[in-house]
């Protein structure tokens, strides 16, 4: 038996999904994005390039994707209905789910990487700096995604005149710390009753977008989509390659070589 790759690269995997569950996928043809001013591209000092960060106290586990469409309406509901900044909080976790970017570059979104002032409303091509590979990538947004995201702009008050506010700020008008939205996600997790079932974490906004996306479009989308080098880490990143050699075990079946079955 060969196990045919190419179902894996467009998605046609046992358990599929189809697009119809796909959450914020990406529009199908959007406008080239206008090259902006790098101005969060810096390097770190060197006193910030030798601080030694201490080690958390705890074993740390991988984030999981929230594969259950059921489920992710739980936890956005929760989100919402967290006091005066639950809108916010809900609207940063969409975006995630939405982009398939970290939790660190939603949360340091500006109003001039979001806005599109000459028409008055949300970019569908979205470009910024990515803080882990250090290189100016890009994500979309799909229509229904952008109305959310404007309303939630002009509900929040946020200055769409200023190019240099944070779409999601913190009590303290900066961008909210990835620590401090993690510690949000903890209670959430807590509310539902999550805990040994499904890690929610930062993360899992990335990790739900790439299943997702996995699922209807296969391994080559995600993998441009998340900015990956190659599928093979696409698929360990998504947990979906101890799938993908199980299902060779079934297809190759040694047993049926002395069975009458």
């Amino acid at each position: 038996m060969i196990i045919d790759m190419e179902k894996y690269r467009h998605g046609h995997c046992r358990g599929g999904r189809g697009a119809a569950q796909v959450v914020g996928m990406a529009a199908a043809s959007v406008p080239e994005i206008s090259p902006y001013p790098e101005t969060r591209c810096a390097v770190p000092a060197a006193s910030e390039a030798g601080r030694i960060y201490k080690k958390p106290n705890y074993e740390k586990r991988a984030a999981d994707p929230i594969t259950d469409p059921s489920l992710l309406r739980a936890v956005l509901a929760t989100l919402r209905a967290g006091g005066k900044y639950g809108p916010r909080n809900e609207m940063i976790f969409k975006v995630g789910v939405a982009s398939g970017r970290r939790c660190g570059d939603v949360l340091n979104l500006q109003v001039r990487e979001v806005w599109d002032a000459a028409h008055n409303a949300v970019r569908p091509g979205i470009r910024y700096w990515d803080q882990k590979t250090r290189r100016w990538l890009a994500f979309y947004l799909d229509e229904g995604m952008r109305a959310e995201l404007e309303a939630y702009l002009r509900e929040a008050g946020i200055p769409l005149d200023d190019p240099e506010a944070y779409i999601f700020p913190s009590q303290k008008k900066g961008p909210m710390s990835v620590d401090a939205y993690g510690k949000i996600l903890d209670k959430v997790a807590e509310k539902l009753g999550l805990q040994g079932v499904l890690h929610l974490s930062t993360h899992s906004m990335r990790k739900t977008f790439g299943y997702n996306g996995f699922r209807a479009n296969g391994s080559e989308f995600v993998t441009d989509a998340l900015g990956h080098y190659n599928e093979k880490n696409t698929l360990t990143y998504l947990g979906i390659d101890a799938e993908y050699l199980r299902e060779g075990y079934e297809q190759l079946a040694m047993s049926s070589l002395w069975s009458d079955r």
